[in-house]
């Protein structure tokens, strides 16, 4: 019977070296998968332009920025909306919809037309009360979140504080187009609605305050909102 060769100091030492090795190239490969995938993310935010002026020399100066794929316009609308007994004030984001990241759960076709289309966060409604200023339930956010289809919406003008916004005591109908996972807390609109609804003409008049910012990579959007925010 052939014995078993014993381990010497220099055999432990190499051992420790291989496994040591295949360690480092383990935690390597693992840092160079996450910086792989951390360059691949499309990260988007609505940012403020600060003292910025949104215009032609903006845009050609925001398009060398690495890792760039969109910067367009933002418009905020302040609103009360309401669904039977229920009403609240919201602020509508005014963005580009084809720009938009959004993860949608449940959507029905809309045609656009006069009345505002509205895509609801799922958690948008939490601020929703009712003729007796009782918050909503939780189970009654979810119940007109699943007919949002079915159930008659309407919107009234709010003051937002700004020159030329008094607000407006007629409620108008809007419809509900989707209900979005993310954004869950926001409730979005399409730009051009937002400055309709505003009664303003478009490139007149209150100047842009922020933008939806769109980079790939995020050191490349981390810079680029420095870049932005610091201005």
């Amino acid at each position: 019977m052939r014995r078993k060769k014993k381990l010497h100091g220099a055999d432990y030492i190499l051992l420790g070296c291989i496994l040591g090795l295949c360690v480092l190239l383990a935690w390597f490969g693992g840092l160079l998968f996450t910086r792989m995938k951390s360059a691949r993310k499309l990260c988007q935010e609505v940012v403020p332009l600060g003292r910025l002026v949104y215009d032609e020399a903006f845009l050609e100066e925001a398009k060398k920025l690495p890792g760039i794929r969109s910067v367009t316009p933002v418009y905020e609308v302040t609103v009360r909306i309401a669904a039977g007994d229920y009403t609240m004030e919201a602020t509508l984001l005014g963005v580009d919809l084809q720009s938009f990241s959004m993860t949608v759960s449940a959507s029905e076709a809309a045609a656009v037309g006069s009345a505002p289309v509205l895509l609801f966060g799922e958690n948008s409604l939490a601020g929703m009360t009712d003729h007796n200023g009782h918050p909503v339930s939780e189970k009654k956010q979810r119940e007109l979140l699943e007919n949002f289809a079915e159930t008659d919406w309407s919107y009234q003008i709010a003051a937002s504080g700004k020159e030329g916004s008094a607000g407006s005591d007629a409620w108008l109908p809007c419809t509900v187009a989707a209900v979005l996972k993310e954004p869950s807390d926001a409730i979005c609109i399409s730009y051009e609605q937002a400055v309709e609804l505003s009664g303003r003409t478009p490139g007149t008049g209150e100047p842009i305050t922020s933008v939806l910012l769109t980079v790939q990579g995020e050191e490349n959007f981390q810079n680029a909102k420095m870049i932005l925010c610091q201005q």
